[in-house]
């Protein structure tokens, strides 16, 4: 399948479907499906050991990012972005997949030293969540392929499986008939259609094999199952159905079958979301989803998640509001309003769908083919929603809706915190009963209840701008109004029918002390569930459901940011919320409540995690005895944090704090510009945003070094994590900066190649660098792994021997070359792109960026050298201020710092 595509501009990418997973896999073969994934990118026809990513990296590809595969339990696929559409480029290229597709070697010698990455990755994917899975997966769907085949295997046949085995499953199911190439390329599809014959036309052509039966059972009675683990910190309340398999949507017949069932689930969501927000509801978050299960059964699922110990309470309201809806169905007012929001959400997707990037048009073929239906443009699926929904009825999707979620062949389940076999631990006998209980209970319809159809009940007038400014090389303009709220704009058309708009408020965080951490999370709870003076965050829902335009809140280090995004046709109505949420933005109860509840969740997970442990044990090591309020949040923070005093905090910095905002996409400049005048402009007065803003709370006190530290994680997962790294570039050091995106990309590769591919100490890792914004001084480059526990040591030694060789050696020629390639490749893409220019205006004044800087960035690293690159990295890396912190389960650890006060070293 080949589509002409011309976003990103001079770009060709690539997919090799292959429609075999872990599914087609024997009981010898667990694991293999991914395992030969890998062996792809070590060793083929015309690509031999060794020589794949290194050729790729010349020419701008950076492995992981432009070079990619996954697999799952029905497919496996190989990914190619090629840096642009030369007849070599897309010729070696299709060399390498059509390699794939039949001239893998399988190398012995390869096979056993991939192992070790294999079980890395294993490991790296390990904790509570996924022991629940592997425990459930069999459960729900017992006897059959599914509950025993994860795509990333068993420890048996990773570390022991011969070759003969490897060559068997790729013989049998990577083969041409099993195979799709896709590609979406910004070039004449004859040159693509030409490769394609002259590279895949001398593969053999081989029988197909027979499809795999999964062997996924229909339920046919009740049951009751429990799940726990010790490290889950919430409970999960379900009630699942598995049913015969749906055929492949091809014909309008069945489109509008699918029709059916999404408008009922989606009045069904809604429901659940007005509970919650209304405080009614015993769980935090709840949803109805109906899927395919890799074409093996069809999977229909209710869920709610909430606090452990209330479970019970959790299963009879998720039951409770099934069987409402089952039994009074849906009305009219509920079927029109998500009729509307689907239409919203396929009209934007159709003007979206010529500038969508090329890797997700090629997802959404990869998708159809995987669910053996036609390829469907975005205009197409919204001519048949608008042949198909007017004469779709309430009646009709409550009757549906009905005998999708039929309970008498149901399986109610519950995962939630304890040790299996635990005296305490419900049973699957008590999780039915429960379910029972609320199947028998008398239910009353829904109350209907009236809502607001508007944002605002009158017209503001645009406010007077004071200052206008140009930026010739990047048509950025730049105006002042009248209160002091600073604007930039700048049109690009790179994603159709699309604008941005990011408000950024200067404060918050950086504001708080010892005494009122939390505070600034607390206070955007009113933007993350919108809620004003005069309308709940249910009227608003309902008022935005059908515009196509959405608008999100939240806090970083040093600001709040507001986010519109949406079709310019809509765009008023995000700029009137934005409106109303700068001027009298209300934190509802039960949001605030529902806030500390999961906060307390994430906490609690936090603890027992190695990565949310290491993160703790990073800030601690720096700031904790000066600093407090740089520590992540705790338990205490969270209780002690009132809703009052975050609606004072909230209302505080909107009244007062300096405003900039970005304006970014599709929009003409006077449409744009009336919109902030508008809403934007008659918020209150304020002092302008300046590169000084807040610069008094921008100095932090260290700790003393050395920044040493082995701390321990109270955890039954098997995994280790490491953090080495050390204080890096400030963002308004442009040259340092871009120096130090060349040392790091060096670093990343040489930290692949050695510390993964030859050492096998970790599955991922890469070296990244995080310029300082917020506090001068304090940026970071680091390198951050999970790994075997028993192995952490020597990945941070050998961490920290690879910066040591970089300080003293500094990076070849060759390689300053190949990572100036691959940055420039990235820049290529992404300057185009509406997302770039958000980052860079959104702050600019705030952060002092320069103009002038961002037009020459592209041309900023032409003229480093080798040495320049190693002159710079020594400046900033200090062996004796080196970062290196290690986390490991307690009971393969050493005595954890953080339990005995004493450094590493000391």
């Amino acid at each position: 399948m080949i589509v002409r595509h011309s976003v990103p501009p001079g770009r060709c990418s690539m997919m090799l479907h292959v429609s075999a997973g872990s599914l087609n896999e024997s009981a010898e073969q667990r694991g293999l499906a991914h395992f030969i994934e890998h062996l792809a990118f070590n060793g083929s026809g015309n690509y031999p050991s060794g020589t794949l990513v290194p050729y790729f990296e010349s020419i701008g590809m950076t492995f992981g990012k432009d070079q990619n595969a996954f697999t799952s339990f029905d497919q496996t696929v190989y990914i190619m972005s090629l840096p642009d559409v030369e007849t070599k480029t897309i010729s070696d290229g299709m060399l390498f997949l059509s390699d794939v597709a039949g001239r893998l070697f399988l190398d012995k010698d390869e096979i056993e030293a991939e192992r070790g990455v294999i079980l890395n990755e294993k490991t790296a994917s390990k904790g509570a969540e996924m022991r629940i899975f592997e425990k459930m997966l069999p459960e729900l769907f017992p006897g059959s392929r599914l509950g025993r085949r994860l795509p990333i295997g068993i420890d048996e046949v990773l570390k022991n499986a011969q070759r003969p085995l490897f060559v068997d499953f790729y013989h049998k199911w990577y083969t041409p008939g099993n195979i799709t190439l896709l590609v979406a390329a910004d070039c004449d599809p004859e040159i693509i259609i030409s490769q394609i014959k002259e590279k895949f036309g001398p593969l053999p052509a081989l029988p197909v094999s027979e499809p795999v039966d999964a062997g996924v059972k229909p339920y046919t009675q009740q049951r009751g199952l429990v799940a726990a683990d010790p490290e889950l910190k919430q409970s999960t309340v379900e009630m699942v159905l598995v049913d015969p398999a749906d055929k492949p949507v091809v014909t309008i017949g069945q489109s509008r079958d699918e029709l059916i069932d999404m408008l009922g689930t989606q009045a069904m969501n809604h429901r659940l979301e007005d509970m919650i927000d209304a405080g009614e509801a015993s769980f935090l978050s709840a949803s109805v989803n109906i899927q395919s299960l890799f074409g093996a059964a069809r999977l229909t699922m209710a869920q709610a998640d909430g606090e452990p110990d209330n479970w019970p309470e959790m299963m009879d309201d998720l039951v409770t509001e099934v069987q409402r809806a089952r039994q009074y169905g849906f009305t009219d007012r509920e079927i029109a309003k998500v009729k509307k929001e689907l239409i919203s959400q396929a009209e934007q997707f159709a003007a979206q769908e010529s500038t969508l990037p090329a890797q997700m048009i090629l997802m959404m073929m990869n998708m159809a083919v995987e669910e053996g239906t036609p390829v469907t443009s975005a205009a197409q699926m919204l001519d048949i929603m608008n042949h198909l929904l007017p004469d779709i009825s309430a009646e009709e999707i409550s009757q549906r809706f009905r005998e999708n979620l039929d309970p008498q062949a149901m399986t109610f389940l519950l995962t939630t915190p304890g040790e299996e076999g635990a005296q305490d631990l419900p049973t699957g006998d008590d999780v039915l009963k429960v379910a029972r209980e609320a199947l028998k209970k008398k239910i009353e319809p829904l109350a209907g209840n009236d809502r607001p159809d508007r944002l605002l009940d009158r017209e503001l007038k645009p406010a007077k701008v004071t200052q206008r400014s140009v930026h010739s090389k990047t048509e950025v303009i730049n105006i002042q109004l009248e209160n002091g709220v600073i604007v930039h704009y700048r049109f690009s058309d790179y994603e159709k029918d699309n604008v941005s708009v990011n408000i950024t408020v200067a404060g918050g965080n950086i504001e708080e002390t010892g005494s009122n951490r939390a505070i600034t999370e607390a206070a955007t709870v009113a933007w993350r569930r919108p809620a004003t003076a005069s309308l709940t965050s249910a009227d608003i829902r309902d008022i935005m459901l059908d515009k196509k335009v959405s608008v999100s809140g939240g806090a970083g280090e040093d600001v709040l940011n507001l986010r519109i995004q949406g079709n310019p046709e809509d765009l008023e109505y995000g700029m009137q919320l934005a409106y109303l949420l700068l001027t009298q933005p209300v934190i509802e109860e039960p949001a605030f409540e529902q806030w500390q509840r999961s906060q307390l969740q994430q906490i609690s997970r936090r603890k027992v995690a190695p990565m949310g442990v290491l993160r703790e044990t990073v800030r601690e090591t720096l700031y904790s005895e000066h600093e407090p309020q740089r520590l992540l949040l705790e338990a205490d923070d969270i209780r002690s944090t009132s809703r009052e005093e975050a609606q004072k905090w909230l209302t505080q910095i909107i009244r007062d704090a300096p405003i900039e905002v970005a304006i970014v996409g599709d929009i003409d400049e006077e449409t744009a510009l009336n919109l902030a005048r508008t809403y934007l402009g008659n918020i209150p007065a304020r002092d302008p945003m300046t590169a000084d803003t807040l610069d008094s709370l921008r100095k932090l006190q260290l700790n003393d070094p050395p920044y040493r530290r082995h701390a321990t994680v109270p955890t039954v997962t098997p995994q280790g994590v490491v953090f080495c790294g050390f204080f890096g570039v400030d963002a308004a050091n442009v040259e340092d900066r871009r120096l130090m995106d060349i040392a790091t990309q060096v670093c990343d590769s040489r930290m692949f190649q050695r510390i993964r591919e030859e050492e096998q100490l970790v599955y991922s890792i890469g070296v990244n660098s995080q310029p300082a914004t917020v506090y001068p001084g304090l940026g970071l480059v680091f390198a951050i792994a999970p790994c075997d526990p028993a192995v952490a040591d020597k990945l941070a030694a050998t961490i920290e021997e690879m910066y040591d060789e970089f300080a003293n050696d500094g990076p070849t020629d060759e390689e300053v070359s190949i990572a100036r390639e691959q940055i420039l490749t990235r820049l290529k893409e992404s300057q185009p792109q509406p997302g770039y220019w958000m980052r860079q205006l959104s702050d600019m004044v705030l952060r002092g960026r320069s103009l002038d800087d961002v037009a020459g960035e592209m041309q900023g690293y032409d003229k480093f050298t080798a040495d320049d690159v190693r002159s710079m990295f020594r400046d900033y890396y200090h062996k004796d201020r080196l970062i290196s912190i290690i986390v490991t389960p307690v009971e393969s650890g050493k005595p954890s710092a953080r339990e005995d006060g004493k450094h590493m070293g000391d």
